[in-house]
């Protein structure tokens, strides 16, 4: 019986153990793509996380990345407003930077905003100082927790399209802390059992002794 007692004490202690996981950083850097230059891009996976065009016209840029590939907004010439969404549905996530160009013009406008349970918490902005030339935009709060990041590119007159590479998430640990803590009484309240259990097991075989003796 004290055996039994102790196993689910170490059940337990696994359980409490096993209720998180690490943290997962990933840079989205459209290496799945295999398509040729200027292919349209409909979408993609990678490091866990789903990639969407919701917005505008996406090709793959396999010639021009941070390195090659990445994707650009198009067509080359008369680009639109184009957005994508990244998701990952299995665990909340941060956003730490991505790199953007505005290409052969200045002027293109990057509208970066993160949900978490589809209420905005991040809201950013960013537009690139160079042109031709990819530049790295930083997270104006790296520790938000996000469901879904989304990156609008608007470009100005003479912009002949734009490019993302290099989407720089982290996947968050989780813990639950609620059913630890209950673990972690009963564990102890198991423990206590035990222990009492097996004082009065050695008590009765004390008392048996002694009556032989007597008898």
């Amino acid at each position: 019986m004290i055996a039994n007692h102790l196993k689910y004490v170490g059940l337990a202690a696994f359980v409490i153990g096993a209720v998180s996981q690490p943290a997962a950083a990933a840079i989205i850097g459209f290496n799945t793509l295999v398509g040729g230059n200027g292919n349209p891009y409909s979408g993609s996976s990678e490091a866990g996380f789903t990639i969407t065009p919701t917005q505008g016209s996406w090709f793959q840029g396999q010639v021009f990345g941070n390195p090659t590939p990445s994707i650009f907004a198009g067509p080359i010439g008369s680009p639109s407003p184009s957005q994508i969404d990244i998701v990952d549905s299995t665990l909340p996530f941060t956003f730490a930077s991505v790199d953007l160009t505005s290409n052969v013009n200045l002027g293109t406008t990057y509208t970066i905003q993160g949900f978490l349970n589809n209420v905005l918490v991040l809201n950013q902005t960013a537009t690139p100082t160079a042109i031709n030339t990819f530049q790295t935009f930083a997270s104006v709060n790296s520790t938000q927790l996000l469901d879904k990041l989304t990156i609008l590119g608007t470009p100005a007159t003479g912009v002949t399209s734009f490019n993302i590479d290099n989407i720089n998430v982290t996947k968050q640990v989780v813990t639950v802390p609620e059913p630890t803590s209950t673990l972690g009484f009963l564990a102890l309240g198991t423990l206590g059992a035990a222990s009492t259990l097996k004082r009065k097991l050695k008590s009765s075989k004390s008392t048996k002794k002694e009556t032989t003796k007597v008898g």
